[in-house]
């Protein structure tokens, strides 16, 4: 599966494009991932062995603590690791190619709970030093767009400390963008215009 990605995307990087932004498809959830393979890796770093199933249960009752953050660690750090591989095969093939990563906005407001949930781990994203960061942002559930979003731009150049690699994906619904450069504008300090460009990939 590795090859075969790395194949696709090293031929993705011929075609006349300006940048690729990799899914969120690298990560997945705690209890996935755990084939035969990775246990035996995982028992090759740490000396340990622990059963898929366990970490289907709720609460983790036959895992300790150690293991069970040594495993999302673990699984992280290999998605970043392929992440680094990947971009360094396409950026030798297409070096002008701009290369961004999709990540959830939990990823941002609560960094261990990301991690914990879907192996995001936010330093390991930021050591990968891709060119762009975009942050998901979905206001269907929000009660209060203008403040959930405010929030996360705010805390995401706080983390990020290069705010310029950082996109935010606004996904709004009905009338909420209208709202939102009316409302968010001043809020954090910028123009309606300077909104529509810090949200670049807003949809409507």
């Amino acid at each position: 599966a590795r090859d075969y990605i790395m194949s696709l995307y090293q031929d993705l990087a011929v075609y006349p494009m300006e940048g690729i932004v990799f899914g969120d498809d690298l990560f997945y959830k705690t209890e996935e991932g755990l084939g035969e393979e990775a246990q035996q890796q995982f028992k090759q770093d740490f000396g340990e062995l622990f059963s898929p199933k366990v970490l289907q249960q709720t609460p983790l009752a036959s895992i300790s603590n150690d293991i069970f953050w040594r495993w999302v660690g673990w699984k992280s750090r290999q998605a970043y690791y392929f992440l680094d591989e990947l971009k360094q095969t396409v950026k030798k093939t297409n070096p002008a190619l701009q290369l961004g990563i999709f990540i959830s906005d939990k990823t941002i407001l609560n960094p261990v709970q990301a991690l914990a949930q879907n192996s995001q781990d936010l330093l390991e994203a930021k050591r990968t030093m891709l060119d762009y960061y975009v942050i998901n942002v979905d206001l269907l559930h929000s009660q209060d767009a203008s403040a959930h979003l405010s929030q996360i731009v705010i805390r995401a150049h706080q983390l990020m400390e290069q705010p310029e690699k950082v996109l935010v994906g606004i996904y709004p619904h009905g009338d909420a963008r209208l709202s939102l450069k009316q409302d968010l504008s001043p809020e954090l300090g910028l123009t309606p215009s300077e909104l529509m460009k810090l949200s670049a990939l807003s949809r409507q």
